[in-house]
């Protein structure tokens, strides 16, 4: 009998204060787990599209979050070892 490997799509957030910005934002890691738990940065390609629609459902609740309470949200992929991103938000007018 085969065995198949299975994946788990992972995600850990932390809050990060920027102290040269002055500003804190939240950084979001996406990366997924075999069975035995082993991380695995970038380690299937088919998860491309997976890592892509969470990223994008994230953006859409952050839109969302911001427009209801008057505040501008912003995106940034920064990358890495794994799918990195920074979802930040800001009062509206505020550079």
């Amino acid at each position: 009998m085969e065995s198949k490997q299975r994946n788990r799509l992972t995600a850990t957030v932390s809050s990060v204060k920027d102290t040269v910005r002055g500003t804190s934002f939240l950084k979001v890691k996406l990366y997924t787990r075999d069975v035995g738990g082993q991380a695995e940065p970038e380690s299937n390609p088919l998860l491309e599209r997976d890592y892509e629609r969470v990223a994008a459902e994230l953006e859409a609740h952050g839109n969302s979050l911001a427009e209801k309470r008057g505040l501008e949200f912003s995106t940034e992929n920064i990358g890495g070892k794994y799918r990195e991103y920074r979802f930040s938000f800001r009062k509206a007018g505020n550079s």
